[in-house]
């Protein structure tokens, strides 16, 4: 009995390994890597903007000829040595060329104070590499210094 048990056991064994298949792949890993250079900003500044108290939401909007508002704006100034409005973008190592046409990694801006109170913006690439638009004042808005950032990038 114990023969016919063995016998069995090879049997089973060489019927399984003969049914089995066996599958491959060869997969290859690729990365290309590029070297980003730097670009030259200027801030895009919506100035010191004084507004009335209790104030309805109201708008600034810089383009490349001037600066317009909307709502309760009283004034809107730069701090000496600041240039208000619009920025351009150039790259590092060609400082004349302000005719590169940029791309922004969003069309809206959220700003923050330090105090967690926010704003948002509404930007665009004007006109090749000039940065515009517009600063959306939220009502009865919070005094404070409000900032925020985005990415630009320029494809050659």
């Amino acid at each position: 009995m114990r023969k016919y048990f063995l016998l069995s056991v090879a049997a089973l064994m060489m019927t399984t390994s003969a049914n089995a298949k066996t599958d491959y792949a060869e997969v290859t890993a690729k990365a290309t890597i590029e070297v980003a250079g730097s670009l030259v900003c200027d801030n895009l500044n919506f100035g010191t903007i004084v507004v009335k108290q209790g104030n309805a939401p109201s708008t600034v909007t810089t383009d490349d000829a001037t600066n317009t508002f909307t709502g309760d704006i009283i004034s809107v100034s730069a701090k000496e040595g600041e240039k208000l409005g619009y920025g351009y973008c150039h790259p590092s190592s060609d400082p004349e060329n302000f005719g590169v046409e940029i791309t922004l990694s969003d069309t809206q801006v959220v700003l923050k104070d330090t105090d967690g109170h926010t704003m948002t913006a509404d930007i665009n690439n004007g006109n090749g590499s000039m940065i515009t638009g517009t600063l959306n004042i939220p009502g009865n808005v919070t005094a404070g210094t409000y900032t925020g950032t985005y990415t630009v990038t320029y494809n050659y």
